[in-house]
């Protein structure tokens, strides 16, 4: 597993994601957290007793990665804000945050079932533009370098761009609290981080590959509920 970890660090894409973990007995904190670690070749585990950003802060500080790959959670964002100080003080390049567009959309297919029956049609069009998007970038992987990233600035960009100018012009519209709302806010919120794989034709636009890594722990923590030592 260490050697799992060295490869991991080493790479210039890590992509990160954690799932509760019961501790059973042994230890007074029960909620403990599995963390996983992702590069295009294996993935590395910890487990922590802990959701703390300390834990990401100290699995990469050791890294060679330009790039992490996770949710918005604000563990990751403290993360690399730790370590891009440190790295400027020795004049390495900073680590740039990707974040997850299949989050994004998820939070724009949640609005529509929480009123499915108001078929808002400035919600499914923001829905429809995702799945353009998340077209063009399957075609994309089929594409040689130099073509992908063509495609990438020349036809996913401006999707983007163009929702980003309707958020922003409809946010307004909606109550805060309101789902549609929140959902465009999020969006907002994290665009250059969402969009920062467009100007890079081999980054990913999501984080499934890590989401699905965790799938068997997730899956067979069913069974055995969680861990009875440390």
């Amino acid at each position: 597993y260490q050697i799992t970890r060295e490869d991991v660090l080493s790479d210039q894409l890590v992509q990160a994601d954690e799932a509760t973990h019961k501790m059973l007995e042994g230890d007074d904190r029960k909620n403990w957290r599995l963390w996983g670690f992702l590069n295009r070749k294996g993935v590395y585990f910890e487990i922590r007793n802990t959701r703390s950003g300390n834990v990401p802060v100290e699995v990469l500080s050791g890294s060679i990665c330009e790039y992490l790959l996770s949710d918005a959670y604000c563990g990751y964002g403290k993360a690399v804000r730790e370590i891009n100080k440190i790295r400027k003080e020795k004049g390495l390049p900073p680590i740039r945050c990707l974040y997850c567009n299949a989050h994004a959309i998820r939070k724009f297919k949640e609005a529509r079932e929480v009123a499915v029956e108001l078929k808002d049609p400035e919600l499914e069009w923001f829905i429809a533009k995702y799945q353009e998007i998340y077209d063009l970038d399957e075609t994309s992987e089929k594409m040689s370098l130099e073509m992908a990233g063509d495609l990438r600035k020349n036809q996913i960009l401006p999707i983007f761009e163009e929702m980003k100018k309707r958020a922003e012009m409809m946010k307004s519209r909606y109550p805060t609290g309101h789902a549609f709302q929140k959902a465009m806010s999020y969006f907002l919120d994290y665009y250059e981080g969402l969009t920062l794989f467009t100007g890079h034709p081999r980054l990913p636009i999501d984080n499934n590959a890590m989401e699905r890594q965790l799938r068997n722990p997730v899956v067979g923590r069913k069974t055995w509920i969680g861990t009875h030592s440390k």
